[in-house]
């Protein structure tokens, strides 16, 4: 929908993105400048009449252009909805109460008609879908009167909140219920009935009575006198058996031991058990840290020698092990008895070498993902446990023990006496090392027989040249030559330059004012104009949101630097082509707070490189079978969104706000808030802003880079 304008932007909604429209904005400047020649705004007030200029030449008068076509009758709105029923008139009042029960009155007439209501804005039902994301994907926007089913709700487009509004199902509302009738009199009393007969089941007992207050307590009475003793009582009866045991008597003599039994058949070899080992499992939180075993990157305690079986489930954070503390380091990575290591939703299996030096953990994007891991040969002490009850003495065993270990060795006794000479020779020993070189000597005599001619040499490097020899005497001067032909007769030379001009005359008397001419009438910008071809596409359906100016030579630039934007947050250009690179103001001069950048390798680290496709590919405008623009009821042309089909790689804004957030506190101006007031507007990135963090990064790797080699070399030299 057209906007009104402003002056902040332009917009062109002619150029949307058609596969076969080239998008070149050279030739903006020439059409621009062409549509301001031929769309004059208002007439400005006269001003102050110049000097009389000499008196030019009379023109040739145009011809009268052709009468412009009739515009179409716009289409006839729809029909208002019937205004709402009148109130319903006042009850009359009650009559007397009546002895007798007499008919139903009849229902008194119906108030007057209430006037009509103001007329409604009509709705089209223009289809369905089975849920309003469905629907706003469909129709990002819509016009006045578009509405659409869904489950039964009506949805229709809000012009002024630019949204789908839910008026609820399509079923009108209940009417109002009707005026109730007046309350007939009240009948007389019937006559009294019979008494019934007896009844033959008993009727229910009633409750009891509540109980009566207690009465006082009477005198106590006199202590009688004491009786006479009692004759003796017969003896009880035996008590029962003792619930402790007596002594033990002495232990009997062993018995013979019996004959040992058949070996039983072997059973069926069990299924193979899970792997064993010690059990860590790794999850995350966002790109913040791992979550071990439920701590955020804890400091790990690995044993060597033993097995270690770690579950990650942390898709897009590979977990590796490594040599070195921090980010991640693909140079320093640690494999020996790894298996499965870098994954980021499996099992990794870590069977602890006895040599394993200390470790640490790290994410290969988010350098905050890290720890430690203490690695040593025993683990930790337990506290100890409580003693246990001493088990009972055991029969003697009647297999003997297992021997026990050999003993210390002996204090060596003293030397024997020296054995008599062998009478055999011993083996020869090994040849000792060469002796020096002996002194070189004398000179033998000159021999008296030529010795063979040795081959001949490679042919030596050419030398190089030698200076330049010392210039050798003037020769004598040569005879005179004979005269040459005259040559053919020179051109004519060129005009001489231009005098000086004159000096300008005196000004003329100024000429009395002329009557002010009529307005003109108000300029008007037409709709966008669609075409499938560059060469019929014209800028008349521009919309000015700012202004802009064009020079001479075709430029085309903003009347105030740095004020103006090209396309807006709910306008866009699909795409630009240009045939070289933008230019961006790079300038020392304008330019303030200059310092090094603090983005570098851990920012990068913590971006996450994503591939993805646009929901809505573009906003294409709806033709008809003859290629003609298909309008709504303004006059408007119209647009359906297509889903984008085509992969685009880059990074996701809000995952580039919480890298930010992690690596600065500055406010880094490549992401973008489209409204600065509202923090759920719009996000975009600019990508040019990411280049120095980029340099910074592999300055910080080369850096990494070149100190590695030089321990290397070091390592080498040892």
């Amino acid at each position: 929908m057209p906007t009104t304008p402003n002056n902040k932007n332009w917009r062109f909604p002619a150029y949307t993105d058609q596969p076969d429209v080239p998008k070149d904005l050279s030739f903006l400047a020439a059409d621009i400048s062409d549509y301001i020649d031929l769309h004059p705004g208002p007439t400005g007030a006269t001003g102050a009449t110049g000097a009389t200029g000499a008196t030019g030449a009379t023109g040739t008068t145009g011809t009268t252009g052709t009468t412009g076509a009739t515009g179409s009758t716009g289409a006839t709105g729809s029909t208002g909805a019937t205004g709402a029923t009148g109130a319903t008139g006042a009850t009359g009042a009650t009559g007397a109460d009546s002895t007798v029960v007499g008919p139903t009155g009849a229902t008194g007439a119906t108030g007057a008609t209430g006037s009509t209501g103001a007329q409604g804005t009509g709705v089209t039902i223009l289809g369905s879908y089975a849920s309003l994301a469905a629907l706003q994907s469909a129709h990002p926007t819509g016009n006045s009167g578009d509405a659409y089913l869904i489950s039964g709700d009506l949805y229709v487009w809000d012009n002024v909140n630019s949204e789908w509004d839910n008026v609820g199902t399509i079923q009108g509302p209940a009417g109002a219920a009707g005026i109730a009738g007046a309350t007939g009199p009240t009948g007389p009393t019937g006559p009294t009935g019979a008494t019934g007969a007896d009844s033959t089941v008993a009727g229910p007992t009633g409750s009891t009575g509540a109980t009566g207050t207690t009465g006082p307590t009477g005198p106590t009475g006199a202590t009688g006198p004491t009786g006479s003793q009692g004759p003796t009582g017969v003896i009880g009866p035996t008590g029962a058996d003792s619930t402790v045991a007596g002594p033990t008597g002495p232990t009997g003599l062993t018995g013979a031991t019996g004959p040992t039994g058949s070996t039983g058949l072997t059973g069926a070899t069990g299924s193979t058990g899970l792997s064993g080992g010690i059990t860590l499992t790794v999850t995350n939180s966002g790109s913040g840290s791992y979550v071990i075993n439920g701590s955020n990157n804890p400091t790990l305690s690995f044993i060597r020698g033993h097995r270690y079986v770690i579950n990650v489930s942390a898709s897009g954070h590979p977990f590796w092990i490594q040599t070195v503390p921090g980010a991640y380091s693909s140079g320093n990575i640690y494999t020996t008895g790894i298996t499965n290591g870098g994954t980021d939703n499996g099992t990794i299996i870590f069977e602890v070498p006895f040599d394993a030096p200390q470790l640490y953990y790290a994410c290969q994007y988010h350098s905050s993902m890290a720890g430690s891991i203490t690695v040593s040969s025993l683990g930790p002490t337990g506290p100890t446990g409580p003693t246990g009850a001493t088990g009972a003495t055991g029969a003697n065993s009647t297999v003997a023990g297992p021997t026990g270990p050999t003993g210390p060795t002996g204090p060596t006794g003293a030397t024997g006496a020296t054995g008599a000479d062998s009478t055999v020779a011993g083996p020869t020993g090994p040849t000792g090392p060469t002796g020096p070189t002996g002194a070189t000597g004398a000179t033998g005599a000159n021999s008296t027989v030529a010795g063979p001619t040795g081959p001949t040499g490679f042919t030596g490097a050419q030398g190089p040249q030698g200076p330049q020899g010392p210039q050798g005497p003037a020769g004598s001067t040569g005879s005179q030559g004979p005269q040459g032909i005259q040559g053919a007769t020179g051109a004519a030379g060129s005009n001489g330059a231009q005098g000086p001009q004159g000096s300008q005359g005196p000004q003329g008397p100024a000429g009395s004012q002329g009557p002010q001419g009529p307005q003109g009438p108000a300029g008007t910008i037409p709709n966008p104009i669609y075409s499938p071809t560059l060469e019929s596409a014209t800028l008349a359906g521009f919309t000015a949101m700012g202004s802009a100016a064009t020079s001479g030579c075709g430029n085309w630039f903003p009347y105030s630097d740095t004020s103006y934007n090209l396309g807006s947050s709910t306008y866009k250009w699909n795409n630009i082509y240009n045939r070289v690179s933008t230019i961006n103001t790079s300038d020392q001069r304008e330019k303030k707070d200059i310092v090094n950048s603090d983005l570098g390798l851990a920012f990068i680290n913590d971006l996450n490189p994503v591939s993805y496709r646009f929901i809505v590919g573009q906003n294409k405008e709806v033709v008809d079978e003859n290629g003609n623009r298909v309008l709504d009821e303004n006059g408007n042309p119209t647009f359906i969104a297509e889903p984008g089909i085509r992969y685009h790689y880059g990074l996701v804004s809000q995952e580039v706000k919480q890298a930010v957030d992690n690596n600065t506190d500055k406010d880094f101006a490549g992401w973008i808030l489209m409204d600065p007031l509202n923090p759920n507007s719009e996000q975009g990135l600019r990508y040019g802003e990411f280049i120095a963090p980029l340099i910074k990064a592999v300055q910080e790797l080369s850096s990494q880079v070149q100190s590695l080699q030089e321990e290397v070399n070091q390592l080498k030299n040892t």
